[in-house]
Order: structure tokens, then C-alpha cells, then sequence
């Protein structure tokens, strides 16, 4: 047996016998913000605190009260499901356990706004938890576990028997005796409880009993009779006398198992191996998304850019750069990264569900080969327990990258108040998520050193931009002032969670897009490609190879090589402040128009052209969508055909585009309410092209366009026959074309008819565009030095003048003998 103390843990999550998250939070429509504790469960429809009774529904930051009653309903949340059980009945022990298969829909709001709002359960439920007679199951709430995919529940059923339910069919298991005996009066004990994703093993603990069994359930030979462990003394021996508690026990794998314990005034967390030595299998490991995984480093590694892998993960990427492993993919969100749900289809395009892949067999080879994007990057840290983890995330959440293509169209980007302060609270409502993010991953991982990057400032105010960057001096201020408020959130949940903040803001300082000569930047302009989650390429200003080589180095020195620092302390009492009319970013004129509440989907609709249509995409789930509902659909300013919802929440259709939508780069609005009956706005861009033979509208037909993606300028200094408006990297022109080129690129914003839908043509900057036939690891990456193809050039150039000053020399001198 094997026993690690992996550092303590914050106080309020040891009250809790169920594996949840401490956080800070307010209640909707207190007026005095008052900041509030709680530990909260991750569903599919947001967070909950069953002892409180309290949800963070998707796409909101504030708590609203659940009431069944006029009381605080009893609930129970399954992970990752929009199931919630909720206790009540009164059976001589203990008490009966009633399910809701969708519990948004059995609430009703109830109160008055501006004086107390709360949810009412007021529909029956779907089903009862009933023993193997049919008849109701008394249940102890105080002993509850759940597998990490949600089909195993476990639990105690008072003066009966410890029992396993099987959530799909609710067929039942009876594998231990329970605390009590018939008879004896019911003390409503606690106990944490756990069970594995395959329903296999069970593991209960209870210092109260002085029992610490694990059960393997596929070898019981009579109901209450399946073989156990008790590591009861061992753990207690280890430990200390004074073990008070034990509580969010959790597998994280059959053979490790996760535990807090409170010894003294002292908790801590525990790793337990029922054998040999507990030992990282990886020192490790990258999470995250495109600015992890490498999108605009190009050499992509095989199988990560491909018509239903659009990982986009490269061999140059600062995780592979750091000798470690990396299952970061373009495009992640929050959801992407600790999603556990036997339901979650990953970020491909085959659509095929993580119990699919544990059926057939492939998710072992996905594991096997850190193949990102078919599972939850979580999966990966679960199997290989790393010892460092790095995780850069966040940006997907708050929808970055459509507010640079909101940047890209003409004109100032979010000009008025109203504008910015729909991006801070989009950004501020993800600080819930993001602290249950960091926490999750710290308890898949409990003896790892994990650190919550924030992104680099990629474009710099008073330079001379390339004619690529297309970016106004206002936009250029804009998009500092928003990397900066991201980071200060990222920055503030990490310390929430007790995990430690990496600065990499200005690891790209002297080389973001405008500070220097274009062929010496270490960030892509806007670039052309062949993608179909946008109107660009998604290389469009991400990190060049070289840019992940500076990233790299700020990572090691922030981090001292990954020094073997001790844990922080989490602080789950603060949260973000609420906007201040001091904020950087809310400096701009009022319009006065209402401000909304906005949800980015980045990636949920097609590009299309004038007189078609555009396919809208949607996980309901993700933004609170309700099931077999209407929802409004606008493009541009005009409202187009509704779009429905099926029974899971989720949109997949086509709608026409309206004739008076204008070409270019346009907002997609899907609106309507969400399942915490709060209106809910969610927000895309799409291109509209001039027409399906030529998208940017300049007379010159698709293929024979020799930049695609705009008009061009007719520069192309770095003779690569790609125009240098839409070129990711180029030489700075001539001072024939420097009027274009100064501050910010005011001079070549694009136009309604500058762009052309890249999701159908376009060449990329990239020297491996057809898929790779064989992976590149880190060992076999090539070695990039800091150069661009902009120095390479000059350096050929130099070489050739010395090589025809030599022939010159010999020449002379061989003249010189004849004479």
C-alpha cells in the first residue's frame, strides 16, 4: 500500500461529503452584493449547491434560490447532467430520493425582481429511486457518489444495505451492510461514498464507523456480500490519531484513489494506492486551447488538421517546446477541458460520444497516443496523473476571437460604453467557471503542480502596423485593454483555487504585430486559409513558431523550470469585482441602449453568400438553452427564419440570409430565454460573400485571386505570391506603400467587399498544408531558432552577394596570372 499527502485543501470543502467546489458568490437581486460562501457541483445546466440550494445557471455569475414548497428544496446533483434528484418523503429512515430527467424543466420563476427572485420546483417528478420489490428507496442524503460520467450512483439505504444504482435502467445492487441495523434509530450520519466509471469498484468511508472499504463489485457472491478492503488502520496510522474526518473520496483511477482527511486543525488531500509506489506516469503535460496548441506555428502534427480534426496542434508549440506532452486543441472552451459526461462528443466533427469511444475500444489508443480532441483533455491528466500541468484557457469562453473579427470590419470596435461592458460582464461571468475549472483539475490531480496561464498582448499601440494587421489605433487600444481584463479574471480564479498564475502578457514585448519590422514579428496578421470555423484563417493573429519560443522562455523563468514549489492556499472568499466606472476598458461615450447579457459561440454558424443560406450549430447545454423551444435568429440587423431546439436543447439547422444582409463580415444573434427563464443572447460572426464566384467582390474570379481573402494591394515583398494584405508574415513595404502602413493599418480596414469566406478557398502560409503521414514528437520537432522567413531571406541575400564577391576575387586574380 502506498500512502501521499498531497497538500491541503481549502476548510469549507471538507464539510461537504460530496466532491464539490468552494467559491464566493452573490444572489441575484441582492442589492447589496453582498459576497456569500458555498460548494458547488458542476451540472450540465450550471453550478449547484445541493446544502443550500442554490444554482449558477449557464451564462450568469449570480446565485438564484431553489425552493420546493416555499422551502429550500433537498437536492442532489448528478455530475455533468441536467438530471437532479431532489429528497423528500418520509420513510421511518432516512428518505426517499425523487429524479428529474431535465430539472429546468419542472422550475417556475417566483418573486419579484429588485426584491427577491428564486426558482419553484412545481412539476412532479420523472421517476422515484425504487428497491428490487418496486417500492420506494429509503436513501441516507448524508452518503451519496456518483461515477465521474454519471451512469453509477452509489449510496446508503438506512438499516438495509449499501447499494449501487445504475442511472440508465435503475436496476440496483446491494453490495455491503449499511452503518445501521435494522431497528436501530437512524442518527443521519455521513459518509463519502465514490464508484468508478465502469460501475465496478466502490469505495465508502466514515470516521464515525472507523471504516475505509473499498468494494470490488464484479465478484460479490450473495447481495451485501461482495469482497472488500478495509484500509481503515493503515490510513489512520499514516495519518495521525487525531483523523477527525474523511470526505470527497473520489477514484481517479480503479487503482488511485483521492481523499481529503482532517487531522487536528490540519486537512489535507491524499493520494491511496492499494500497492507499490504512487508515481507520476508523465512530468508533463499542456491543456488548453489555440493558443496552447500551436494554431499559427503551422507544422501541425499529424491527424490535428484535418477535415474532422481541426486541433491544430503543432510540433512548435511551447508545451512540445517544454519537453512535455500536449493535448491542447484550437477552438477549446471551458467544457472541452474537464467534461466528463458519457455524452460529450469532444471537438471533432465525427460527433461520436465518449461512451462510443470507451465501447469500441478506441478511446485506449486515443489515450495511447495524445490524440487531442476526441475527449475531454481531462481524461488525459486522469490517465497519466503528470506531474506539471499547464492549462491556458478562457479566451473561447468570452469569445476573443470574434471580437478581433468585429475589430477587422470597418470602423472603431466597441466604441461605447455599452459595448465594453458587455464584453467585461461576458468576461466577468466565466470567473465561477473558471475557479471549478482549475479546482476540478487539481483533485483529477492531486500531487501535480499545476499553473493557469493568461495570454500575451499580441498587438502594440504607436508602431507602424504591416498591411496584414488591419487594425485601427482604437482597435489596437481596445484589444490591450480586454487581454488585460481576461488575464485579471484568469488571474483572480487561479488564486481562488489555490493554483499559481503565469504572466506570459509581455512575453511577445518587441515583437507583437506593429512594434517592429514586419519580417521580425513573432504573431500572424490576418491570414488566409482553408478553415470553416471563420472568414479567416484561424492563424490570424496567434504566436508564430517564433512567438511560442518567446512564450516558452517567459514560462521558465515565471516558473523557475517548474521549480518544486509548495501548494498555495486556495482563497475561495473573493470574486470579481463588480464594473467600476474606473475600469480602463469602460472608457468610452454612452449611447444609452440597453445592455444585454451575452454569450460568445464562436464557431456556431457557416459562412455563406448573398442570396443563401448559413447553418446555425449549437450545444444548448453550453448557454442554457431550453429543450423544444423558439428561438429568434438575427443576421446582421435583420431577423431571419427561428430556429427550434430538440429535446437535449440543441440547434442544428439552416436559415436563409436575408436580402438586405450587405456582404462582409456580419453578427449572428440566436435570443430567446434560457433554463433559468432569463433572456439569453448568443452571439457569432459569419462572412457573407459578394457572390459564390467572387467572395470579395473585386472582379476577379475565386481561383485566379492571388489574395483571396481581400483586394489586394499588388506588395508582395516577400515574393511567396501571396498578396501582403492577407499574408501571416511579410516584409515591410517599400516607401512607395508606407502611407498604408502606419499606426494601426487605419488605411486598409477591411471593407464590406475587402473579404472573401476563407472557409472555401484560400492558400495557407503553411509548408505542410496536406495532412502529415507521420507524428512529430518533441524529440523530432525541428529546432526553431528565433528567425522568420523575412530574416532567412535577407541572410540568402547576404550569402548570394558573397558568394558572387568571391567569383569576382578568383576572377580578377586568375586575370592577374594571364597578364
Amino acid at each position: 500500500m502506498a500512502l501521499n499527502n498531497t497538500g491541503p485543501v481549502a476548510v469549507a470543502e471538507t464539510e461537504h461529503s460530496y466532491a464539490c467546489t468552494a467559491m464566493a458568490f452573490r444572489l441575484i437581486d441582492d442589492l447589496s452584493k453582498r459576497l456569500r460562501q458555498g460548494c458547488f457541483v458542476q451540472s450540465a445546466i450550471g453550478l449547484i449547491d445541493p446544502d443550500q440550494s442554490v444554482a449558477i445557471f449557464t451564462g450568469t455569475d449570480e446565485g438564484e434560490l431553489i425552493k420546493f414548497g416555499g422551502q429550500s428544496a433537498a437536492l442532489s446533483i448528478l455530475p455533468y447532467s441536467a438530471s437532479v434528484g431532489r429528497f423528500g418523503g418520509f420513510p421511518g429512515m432516512g428518505t426517499y430520493m425523487y429524479l428529474y430527467t431535465y430539472f429546468p424543466g419542472a422550475l417556475q420563476s417566483e418573486g419579484i425582481p429588485q426584491y427577491g427572485r428564486y426558482k419553484s420546483v412545481v412539476s412532479q417528478p420523472n421517476f422515484v429511486v425504487t428497491d428490487e420489490a418496486g417500492q420506494p428507496l429509503p436513501v441516507n442524503s448524508q452518503a451519496l457518489g456518483y461515477a465521474p460520467r454519471g451512469q453509477w450512483m452509489v449510496t446508503e439505504s438506512p438499516g438495509n444495505a449499501l447499494v449501487r444504482i445504475n442511472l440508465a435502467d435503475f436496476s440496483i445492487l446491494p453490495f455491503g451492510k449499511s452503518f445501521d441495523t435494522p431497528g436501530m434509530p437512524f442518527a443521519g450520519h455521513t459518509a463519502s461514498l465514490a464508484v468508478t466509471g465502469d460501475g465496478r469498484y466502490a469505495a465508502v468511508a466514515s470516521t464515525e464507523f472507523s471504516s475505509f472499504k473499498v468494494y470490488d463489485l464484479a465478484a460479490c457472491t450473495t447481495p451485501k456480500a461482495c469482497p472488500a478492503h478495509d484500509y481503515w488502520q493503515y490510513v489512520k496510522t499514516q495519518i495521525g490519531s487525531n483523523l477527525s474526518r474523511i470526505s470527497q473520496v473520489s477514484f481517479v483511477r480503479d487503482d488511485l484513489i483521492s481523499f481529503n482527511a482532517t487531522n487536528g486543525s490540519q486537512t489535507n488531500s491524499y493520494l491511496l494506492a492499494p500497492s507499490g509506489q504512487i508515481t507520476s506516469l508523465l512530468p508533463y503535460l499542456g491543456l488548453g486551447d489555440s493558443y496552447a496548441s500551436g494554431q499559427g506555428a503551422w507544422n501541425y502534427l499529424a491527424g490535428t488538421d484535418t477535415a474532422v480534426n481541426h486541433c491544430h496542434q503543432s510540433a512548435h508549440s511551447y508545451p512540445l517546446r517544454l519537453d512535455g506532452r500536449s493535448v491542447a486543441c484550437s477552438g477549446a472552451r471551458s467544457r472541452d477541458i474537464i467534461n466528463q459526461s458519457a455524452n460529450y462528443s469532444g471537438q471533432v466533427s465525427d460527433h461520436r460520444s465518449a461512451k462510443s469511444r470507451e465501447a469500441d475500444g478506441s478511446e485506449t489508443s486515443i489515450l495511447h497516443d495524445f490524440t487531442p480532441g476526441y475527449l475531454a483533455q481531462q481524461a488525459f491528466v486522469t490517465a497519466y496523473q503528470p506531474g506539471v500541468i499547464t492549462i491556458q484557457i478562457g479566451g473561447n469562453d468570452v469569445g476573443f476571437k470574434d471580437m478581433l473579427l468585429r475589430c477587422v470590419s470597418p470602423g472603431d470596435c466597441y466604441q461605447t460604453y455599452e459595448d465594453r461592458l458587455e464584453a467585461e460582464q461576458t468576461i466577468a461571468h466565466n470567473y465561477s467557471k473558471w475557479v471549478d475549472l482549475f479546482r476540478q483539475l487539481q483533485k483529477t490531480a492531486p500531487a501535480a503542480r499545476l499553473y493557469a496561464l493568461g495570454y500575451p498582448q499580441i498587438v502594440t499601440t504607436g508602431g507602424k502596423c504591416g498591411l496584414n494587421v488591419h487594425l485601427t489605433p482604437g482597435d489596437i487600444d481596445f484589444a490591450r485593454q480586454v487581454t488585460a481584463y481576461i488575464n485579471g479574471v484568469i488571474q483572480k480564479a487561479a488564486a481562488a483555487a489555490g493554483v499559481q498564475y503565469v504572466d506570459v502578457s509581455s512575453a511577445l514585448a518587441g515583437y507583437e504585430l506593429c512594434s517592429s519590422a514586419a519580417g521580425n514579428v513573432a504573431v500572424n496578421g490576418v491570414t488566409a486559409g482553408n478553415d470553416t470555423l471563420g472568414v479567416l484563417g484561424q492563424e490570424s493573429f496567434h504566436p508564430t513558431a517564433f512567438g511560442h519560443e518567446l512564450i516558452e522562455q517567459a514560462i521558465r523563468r515565471a516558473t523557475h523550470n517548474f521549480a518544486n514549489t509548495p501548494k498555495l492556499a486556495s482563497n475561495p472568499g473573493q470574486a470579481v469585482p463588480a464594473p467600476s466606472g474606473s475600469d480602463p476598458l469602460l472608457q468610452a461615450p454612452r449611447s444609452g441602449r440597453p445592455v444585454k447579457t451575452i454569450s460568445p459561440a464562436s464557431g456556431m454558424t457557416s459562412s455563406g453568400v448573398k442570396g443563401g443560406s448559413v447553418t446555425i450549430d449549437l450545444v444548448g447545454a453550453d448557454y442554457g438553452l431550453r429543450p423544444n423551444t423558439t428561438y429568434t435568429v438575427q443576421i446582421g440587423q435583420t431577423t431571419t427564419s427561428p430556429a427550434q431546439t430538440d429535446s437535449q436543447g440543441d440547434i442544428q439547422t439552416t436559415v436563409p440570409i436575408p436580402p438586405a444582409v450587405n456582404p462582409g463580415i456580419q453578427p449572428v444573434v440566436v435570443s430567446g430565454l434560457s433554463q433559468g427563464e432569463d433572456p439569453v443572447t448568443i452571439t457569432d460572426t459569419t462572412y457573407v460573400g459578394h457572390s459564390p464566384t467572387d467572395y470579395d467582390g473585386d472582379d476577379v474570379p475565386n481561383p485566379q485571386d492571388s489574395c483571396p481573402l481581400v483586394v489586394n494591394s499588388g506588395s508582395d515583398d516577400d515574393h511567396d505570391n501571396l498578396d501582403d494584405t492577407c499574408d501571416s508574415e511579410f516584409t515591410l513595404p517599400t516607401s512607395k506603400h508606407s502611407s498604408a502602413a502606419d499606426a494601426g493599418g487605419g488605411l486598409l480596414k477591411l471593407s464590406v467587399q475587402h473579404i472573401m469566406n476563407a472557409a472555401h478557398f484560400g492558400p495557407t502560409k503553411n509548408d505542410n498544408s496536406a495532412p502529415q503521414t507521420a507524428v512529430l514528437s518533441a524529440a523530432t520537432a525541428t529546432p526553431h531558432y528565433g528567425g522568420t522567413r523575412g530574416q532567412y531571406y535577407t541572410w540568402l541575400l547576404l550569402l548570394l552577394v558573397l558568394v558572387i564577391m568571391l567569383l569576382v576575387v578568383c576572377w580578377m586574380r586568375r586575370r592577374g596570372d594571364r597578364g
